[in-house]
């Protein structure tokens, strides 16, 4: 990604990765990522976070198109992830002088994520940095989006806020940085759905945490949203600020249970008993959402699962059990999970099995660990459902739904 010049005194100085399809191993990608990074020049010079560490080179090269390395004064690191800060130690070789900008919230971050002494300031909401003759930088503390060393900063002066992950998207925009170089057609059909995607993946775990952040920023004046990933938002403002708050302010509604159903099925047996069990729930009036978990999951598939788990009183997980395991969909699929708030949801397995149900057991140790209220007896059936095997799935859900209301 070529050096733009955002300002006067503002550049984009950061990278582009199309060709990844992963993010961290995780999160599937369908238009690769940009690391983005920010230098403000001016009496006092600032980056504005750092890069992977395997585009340093590219990045360096960047930076020294607009300004000698050794003339850097701060460096703010929003957030400790590396994707972020990975080449800050490269980078302060080349910047001896610079002091590092951090979070109170990150000093542990930063000495554990590079083992050395840094010279570092810790900042939070009252902390104000004059950067110049009447320019200074304010910052805001944003714990849990998505670290809780997380803050974004503001350039009162050009009415800039830069907000690290929030607002981001893992999305290489096909020209330029900006959302409103975008056509319609690539706004609404690729950008924004990896926008969408983004929240859902890496943000709606933190929904209140979203709407704290919100509370913080909503009187600022703010003409650009800068995130660390995907294009700068430098059109309708407002209407994408508004995007989270009406993602994070909505709740499932109090009085009707929700329960999510995922399951993977070799020979379409274990699928039997999801939309048997599905069928039953629906009867007792309970809302449900079921899902077989591909062996390719898309990305767009798995935030609209995410969603519906984290809207929801109860999951459920099936699988057919193979060589004494779980079928890879649902072993990818749970390691996922990690990512998500389960903690106190009531969880059930289920699923059909040849000799040895010893996959199922290895979803309950891992909902265990996720400290899900796991119901008591897996609802579990040998080869090939028939209409008497699928007689003990009342039990089940009847201890389902004992556990969503408290027994």
């Amino acid at each position: 990604m070529p050096v733009i010049k955002i300002s006067d005194n503002v550049y984009s100085v950061g990278v582009r990765h199309p060709d990844l399809k992963v993010f961290d191993l995780l999160m599937p990608l369908a238009y690769g990522t940009t690391y983005n990074s920010f230098l403000i020049k001016g009496e006092k010079n600032v980056l504005i976070d750092t890069v992977k560490l395997k585009f340093f080179d590219e990045f360096f090269q960047n930076l020294k198109e607009v300004i000698e390395p050794s003339k850097i004064d701060y460096i703010v690191i929003q957030h400790n992830e590396l994707d972020h800060a990975g080449s800050l130690l490269s980078l302060l070789k080349f910047a001896p002088a610079a002091r590092i900008i951090i979070s109170k919230t990150a000093e542990n971050f930063l000495a554990n994520s590079f083992n050395i002494k840094l010279d570092f300031i810790k900042v939070d909401d009252s902390t104000e940095i004059k950067i110049g003759e009447n320019r200074s930088l304010k910052f805001v503390s944003a714990p849990f989006l998505h670290w809780p060393d997380t803050m974004f900063t503001y350039f009162k002066e050009e009415k800039m806020l830069f907000t690290c992950d929030a607002f981001g998207a893992h999305y290489c925009p096909k020209n330029g940085i900006y959302s409103a170089e975008m056509s319609k057609e690539e706004y609404e059909n690729d950008y924004f759905r990896q926008f969408k995607v983004y929240y859902e993946i890496i943000m709606r775990l933190y929904s209140t945490k979203v709407v704290a952040a919100y509370n913080k920023i909503k009187d600022l004046e703010i003409d650009l949203l800068l995130p660390a990933h995907g294009p700068i938002i430098n059109s309708d403002i407002a209407r994408h600020i508004k995007y989270y708050t009406d993602w994070s302010f909505s709740a499932p509604d109090p009085g009707l249970k929700k329960v999510t159903i995922v399951y993977s099925s070799m020979y379409g047996s274990t699928m039997k008993m999801a939309y048997h069990i599905e069928s039953l729930l629906k009867n007792r009036g309970v809302k449900t959402f079921t899902a077989e978990i591909p062996f390719a999951m898309s990305e767009s598939q798995m935030s609209e699962v995410i969603k519906e788990i984290s809207t929801s009183d109860a999951v459920l997980f099936g699988s057919s059990t193979v060589c004494a395991t779980v079928l890879k969909p649902i072993w990818d699929f749970l390691f996922f999970l990690a990512t998500v708030e389960l903690k106190g949801k009531s969880a059930g397995v289920f699923g059909s099995f040849g000799w040895d149900p010893q996959g199922l057991k290895i979803i309950e140790l891992v909902l265990t660990n996720y400290k899900m209220k796991l119901i008591k007896d897996m609802y579990k059936i040998k080869f090939v459902p028939s209409e008497d095997k699928l007689l003990a799935s009342e039990t089940f859900v009847d201890e389902l739904i004992a556990s969503m209301n408290g027994a």
